[in-house]
């Protein structure tokens, strides 16, 4: 059987807007295999978008780039590429000089996108490439409930950001889970990753309830506390990005970014600005 290579980068949250676009690649692939080389947290988060997955970060993947790209592909009977990336990247030109391989280049680098969701920024560009219009869905992460499970009922709160002017002021987010909490018997969850130490300390000084830290999270499970909580609060970043996918419902703070762009995905998170 053939395959179809598709090579995506990002950030999680460019990620995560991209994945129905991964979700139409897998579509319109449906005859063949589909080889997916993405930063690892696809393969964790989707092992359903792709048949195998190549790290990105890989020496498997670096060989996309180089002069052994070409045995490496026909070993895989990949007859057709599709790289999220402009048509005059390295990768594009040098996946062209590959012979039988049909190259799709798809520009949909950030910067690129100006006037719609970036989602369906995404998602239009695949479009054009392929030539045909191709269903727009959005595919459920794979959630992991974590051992032993939080108590119940708990409420989320990520007080970081991939950057510091993307995050609220610790007293914000602390008056918005104040507002959501209300006069609810919850428990507190304060999800927070390797850079988020500074965040995580700010809003518990600005917290006035007990609140419980959960650090690094592997994604399915935080895909699960997202899916499951009463309430959730964050900043422009990959983890709202995923809690809007799951459906949580609560408040999403956006500043330098705009949010017509950028918002996440789905319908049960309002946009606050700072």
């Amino acid at each position: 059987m053939s395959a179809t290579l598709v090579y995506l980068s990002g950030a999680l949250g460019d990620l995560l807007l991209s994945t129905p676009a991964l979700a139409a690649v897998r579509h319109v692939c449906a005859g063949s295999t589909v080889q997916l080389v993405a930063p690892r947290v696809l393969a964790q988060l989707y092992p359903q978008l792709a048949d195998t997955f190549i790290d990105s970060d890989s020496a498997r993947a670096a060989a996309l780039f180089g002069p052994d790209a070409a045995a490496m592909l026909h070993a895989a009977k990949v007859v057709t590429a599709i790289v999220f990336e402009p048509p005059a990247s390295a990768l594009a030109r040098n996946l062209r000089h590959v012979p039988h391989l049909v190259v799709h280049a798809v520009d949909a680098t950030p910067q690129q996108c100006v006037a719609q969701h970036y989602s369906q920024f995404v998602h239009a560009r695949l479009c054009a490439a392929l030539g045909g219009n191709l269903p727009f869905v959005i595919p459920q992460p794979r959630a992991v409930a974590p051992q032993p499970p939080p108590v119940v009922p708990f409420a989320v709160v990520h007080p970081g950001s991939g950057a510091p002017r993307k995050t609220a002021p610790a007293h914000m987010l602390a008056t918005m889970c104040h507002d959501l909490h209300g006069n609810q018997d919850w428990q507190w969850l304060i999800v927070g990753g390797e850079a988020d130490g500074q965040a995580v300390r700010a809003f518990r000084a600005a917290f006035s309830r007990p609140a419980t830290v959960v650090t690094n999270p592997a994604l399915p499970e935080l895909a699960w506390y997202l899916r499951h909580a009463q309430a959730y609060v964050g900043n422009d970043s990959g983890v709202s990005h995923l809690a809007g996918i799951v459906g949580a419902h609560g408040a999403v703070f956006f500043g330098p970014t705009d949010p017509q762009i950028w918002c996440p995905l789905g319908a049960t998170l309002s946009i606050q600005h700072f």
